[in-house]
C-alpha cells in the first residue's frame, strides 16, 4: 500500500493515489506536449518549488507514469516523459479541462495563465 493510502479496493481510490497528489496532474498535463527538462517544467508550473517537483517526478517515475531519459551529447541532460500509462491520462485531462471550463472565472491580475491546453487541444483533438 502507498504511503499516502485511502485504505480503499476502488479504482477511483488506487488512481488518487497515484495521480491525485496538488502539481501531479499539472505535471502530466505539461508532459503530454512532449519530454521536458526539469528546468523547463519547473519555469512553465510557476509557483511550484523545486523540491516538490522532484518529489512529484520521481513517485511518478516510480508509478511508471514516466520515465527518464538522458539526452546524447551535446545536450548531457535527462528529460521526463510520459510513459504509455501516462499517456493514458489524456482523456483524464481533457475531461477535467472540460468540466473546468464551464466553472472557470477570468484569470486574476498576474495569475499564470498556461497555453499548453490550446496545444493538447488543437493536437489531440479535445474539445475545449
Amino acid at each position: 500500500m502507498p504511503a499516502r493510502s485511502y485504505g480503499h479496493y476502488c479504482p477511483v481510490a488506487k488512481t488518487l493515489e497515484l495521480v491525485g497528489e496538488r502539481w501531479t496532474l499539472l505535471i502530466v498535463r505539461e508532459l503530454l506536449v512532449g519530454p521536458q527538462r526539469f528546468t523547463d517544467l519547473h519555469a512553465t508550473l510557476e509557483g511550484i518549488p523545486r523540491n516538490l517537483l522532484a518529489d512529484r517526478l520521481r513517485d511518478l517515475e516510480a508509478n511508471g507514469v514516466i520515465a527518464r531519459k538522458a539526452l546524447p551529447p551535446p545536450a548531457a541532460r535527462s528529460v521526463y516523459e510520459l510513459t504509455e500509462a501516462g499517456m493514458a491520462l489524456l482523456p483524464v485531462i481533457g475531461a477535467l479541462a472540460q468540466w473546468g471550463l464551464a466553472h472557470l472565472p477570468p484569470p486574476a491580475p498576474g495569475e499564470a495563465v498556461s497555453p499548453t491546453l490550446g496545444i493538447l487541444a488543437e493536437r489531440y483533438g479535445l474539445s475545449t
